[in-house]
């Protein structure tokens, strides 16, 4: 009898304020919901959170913000490292804002050098930042779950060395950038309605992905695109300044400790401010990125993609100077120090590309000289062959068996893809009839080689 009661009177007394059910985290019409399952809004919009609370204790508020400021955030100022931290943070919201794709940094660098401490720093802005910390040792479901949970939001993922299986590193970062979960059968016929997710990723580690897992050719543009390495070691450890301390590990337990006093407010207050104008705040967002961008050199596509992480990191760091207390300009500054640093090792140019000149001439270091090219004319090769090397006018040439070009120069590239990238850098002759492989005839039979001219592409220092 109480149950129909109760039936009659949410039917006829009932409020009727409307309420938005939801198993998703980040953005829900205005209104942020963090990945505790908390929404923090400006319009009084009534949610009710119904996906993972796992992190629920992690993402809570301790202390003032004004207190986080002056014990934790002041010490990004002429620090770039921590710009970079703190900016990848703040700018995760923006993400579905800007229609902006997914991806991520990784700091690399060795052990007690600060790299964790700049992880806490950015996870302080939302949370208790041992609580919400994420690693690598997991496996690529749970990975997803982990970003589904902090959709909109930042996904740190510390100490990369502790990854059961390196191998399996690649297809985890483009699962969980990508940002798609598996499709999957329903049990009443169909498909499960697909899950989505976008965040932003600040990977650490002593050494970067591809020496991780031992092979270049494995850890591919699109991975580079999606994780750069940006190195750790500034002037002291991760610091570019000391604010005083007298070494880094002092400035890092220092940040450790206020992260850990003082966490939570400023994502918050930050979502706040966003709200009461989200149109605005995406302008002012595009405007900033542009202003970055106008500093950066002529990129390629792919180098353009990361430099526009970074733009984005920097404008969202330079819109919440009122939450962080870092004057105007810190940020834009700490950001694009680390992006000059990206680019003085990286080039403007494609990733691949480069990779695949540098697997190319490493190969030729080590052979070109070596009993495993054979004289032109000598009929007696060794068991490792490679090919022949051939006097042509001052140049050498390196005509090299097509198998062990597949296995040992392309390495885990396309042929093809090999083939046009060194041939546009004038090192792989064509045929005169456009074909890649030249033919060879001798003793009555007749062979196919790709050629090399030269034993180092040119304009390069042998």
């Amino acid at each position: 009898a109480k149950r129909e009661r109760l039936a009659d009177y949410l039917q006829k007394e009932g409020s009727p304020a409307a309420f938005t059910i939801t198993d998703r985290a980040g953005w829900n019409g205005e209104s942020y919901i963090l990945a505790g399952g908390e929404a923090v809004n400006a319009d009084g919009t009534n949610i009710l959170y119904n996906g993972d609370t796992s992190q629920k204790d992690g993402y809570t508020e301790k202390g003032s913000l004004k207190e986080w400021q002056e014990q934790a955030a002041r010490y990004a100022e002429n620090n770039s490292r921590l710009c970079l931290a703190l900016g990848l943070s703040l700018a995760a919201p923006f993400l579905v804002l800007l229609n902006e794709e997914g991806g991520g940094f990784h700091l690399a660098g060795d052990s007690s050098k600060g790299k964790t401490t700049a992880a806490r720093l950015a996870l302080s802005v939302w949370g208790d930042p041992e609580t919400t910390k994420g690693n690598w040792d997991t496996t690529p479901l749970g990975l997803q779950n982990l970003a589904l949970a902090r959709n909109d939001g930042l996904l740190v993922l510390d100490e990369i060395g502790q990854t059961a299986d390196p191998r399996k590193i690649p297809q985890m970062v483009y699962s969980v950038i990508n940002g798609v979960s598996k499709t999957q059968g329903a049990k009443d016929g169909g498909n499960r309605r697909q899950k989505t997710w976008r965040n932003l990723i600040l990977s650490t580690g002593e050494i970067n992905p591809e020496s991780l897992i031992g092979d270049r050719a494995q850890w591919k543009a699109g991975n580079h695109v999606r994780l750069p390495d940006i190195q750790a070691e500034a002037r002291y450890g991760i610091y570019d300044t000391l604010h005083g301390f007298e070494s880094g590990a002092l400035l890092s337990e220092h940040i450790a400790q206020s992260a850990e006093q003082y966490h939570g407010a400023a994502g918050r207050a930050f979502i706040r401010r966003l709200s009461d104008d989200l149109e605005q705040a995406k302008q002012q967002a595009n405007e900033r990125m542009t202003a970055f961008m106008e500093t950066v050199p002529e990129l390629s596509g792919q180098a353009r993609r990361v430099a526009k992480r970074f733009a984005l990191a920097a404008a969202a760091l330079e819109l919440a100077a009122p939450v962080t207390g870092l004057a105007a300009g810190v940020g834009m500054a700490g950001v694009k120090q680390c992006f000059d640093e990206w680019l003085e090792t990286n080039g403007a140019g494609k990733h691949e590309d480069r990779r695949i000149i540098e697997q190319a001439v490493a190969f030729m270091d080590v052979y070109a000289l070596s009993m495993r090219f054979s004289d032109w004319n000598t009929q007696t090769v060794n068991q490792h062959h490679a090919g022949y090397r051939k006097q042509e006018g001052s140049l050498d040439e390196y005509w090299i068996i097509p198998a062990v070009f597949d296995d040992e120069v392309c390495k885990g590239y396309i042929p093809r893809k090999v083939c046009e990238v060194l041939h546009a850098y004038r090192w792989l002759k064509k045929t005169d009839n456009d074909r890649w492989q030249h033919q060879r005839k001798y003793n009555g039979a007749s062979a196919r080689f790709y050629v090399l001219m030269g034993e180092a592409p040119p304009d390069t220092d042998e």
